[in-house]
């Protein structure tokens, strides 16, 4: 009885010290830290718990990968966004401190306004980026059309 006792407790840690790791980094990834590393393969028994680090390394590669796209996709961002704001300020600056006059104060005038709304469409298209993303963003149909039937009318000349 003791000695099916202590085969039992052996097995069941060989099983549960794999499953405790995975837990472990899982709780690292939660707080970013994506470089996980498990035992060898060779010391892992159980063809189920081997698939599951396996799964979870796959998991922790592409959070790394996505991750880093994200970076550099905000760095993308802030400098597109950025490029228009330093025009408008300097434009506006200029204005302001009497460098140009007249005609040509409402010329960049004119050139600060064009700016904003390019800076409103890129944030708008940011916005919409967003929602996609965040699969906020639905497509509706509203007319189901027969292919067929527009390719008859098209060729027909209908």
């Amino acid at each position: 009885m003791i000695l099916g006792t202590g085969v039992i407790y052996f097995l069941s840690r060989q099983i549960s010290r794999p499953i405790q790791d995975v837990a472990n980094a899982a709780v690292q990834v939660r707080e970013g830290n994506y470089d996980i590393h498990f035992k060898e393969e060779e010391e892992i028994k159980e063809e189920e718990i081997y698939e599951l680090i396996e799964s979870f390394k796959e998991m922790t590669n592409r959070l790394k990968v996505m991750e880093k796209l994200q970076a550099e996709l905000l760095a993308g961002v802030t400098h597109d966004l950025k490029t228009p704001v330093t025009s408008i300020s300097g434009l506006i600056q200029a204005v302001k401190d009497d460098v140009v006059k007249g005609e040509q104060s409402k010329e960049f005038l004119d050139i600060s306004l064009k700016e904003t709304q390019r800076l409103q469409g890129m944030i708008e298209d940011l916005l919409n980026y967003n929602a996609i993303s965040a699969g906020a963003f639905k497509i509706r149909v509203q007319k189901r059309i027969s292919i067929y039937s527009s390719r008859k009318s098209l060729i027909a000349g209908r």
